[in-house]
């Protein structure tokens, strides 16, 4: 049988007694909140003698290790089974401060392309974002969590979606904006779409649906061999 105690020396000589907590047969837990900064000598007493290996020291540091990992909490993906066209919404729990300067970023490792990721704050809980992707094509993917340009533990994280690498070869390279008015006398109206993957060949087959509602096919020309 024990009676355990256990007291903490803060730097400015106040003794303070720390409560115990029985977690389990046996394991007992101490916890203390430090409100000074400097160096604190803990010592834990079985019966009012020191146990083995105390007392012992700790320094707290009011300053934040530059080089420390951040807190980041996020999904582990890795092993998840994803397939083409999945929107992932991923929750990312940090601490308040770091929320702004929360960086996600995601990239196919087979084709080296980046994949745009947005991040949302969740009103309704602090410290809570939200990062969106679409994954268009199969294959291997890297996602990294980063806060003030230093990678979260676990990041980068790889995993793999489902499916061919070359399914989404295409992509809209150049459009009019959204809202651009054009008249009847401002000429044609040009888009532009790339083929990402040139050594692999490609039909393509375009149409407009009109106010009308009839469809027009569209005639493309090849401007340099993609």
């Amino acid at each position: 049988w024990c009676q355990l105690s256990a007291k903490v020396t803060q730097p400015s000589g106040s003794v303070q007694e720390i409560p115990s907590q029985l977690l389990e047969d046996s394991v007992f837990m101490f916890n203390f909140a430090p409100i000074e900064t400097g160096t604190h000598e803990f010592v834990v007493e079985n019966m009012g003698r020191p146990i083995i290996n105390c007392p012992r020291t700790v320094k707290v540091s009011a300053v934040a290790d530059p080089h420390a990992q951040p807190t980041v909490k996020f999904p582990d993906i890795s092993k998840t089974q994803i397939f083409p066209n999945q929107i992932l919404k991923l929750p990312v729990h940090l601490y308040p401060d770091d929320a702004p300067h929360l960086k996600v970023v995601c990239r196919h490792l087979d084709l080296d392309h980046m994949i745009p990721v947005t991040i949302d704050c969740d009103a309704a809980e602090p410290g809570k974002m939200v990062a969106t992707l679409t994954l268009c094509n199969g294959g291997n993917y890297e996602l990294s969590f980063l806060v003030k340009g230093r990678h979260a533990a676990l990041s980068p994280m790889q995993f793999f979606v489902e499916g061919c690498v070359y399914d989404m070869q295409c992509v809209l390279k150049s459009q009019p904006p959204d809202d651009h008015v054009f008249t009847f006398t401002a000429g044609t109206v040009s888009f532009q779409v790339e083929n990402t993957i040139p050594e692999k060949p490609t039909e393509l087959f375009v149409e407009v649906i009109q106010p009308s509602s009839a469809a027009v096919n569209i005639p493309t020309d090849n401007l340099n061999n993609n």
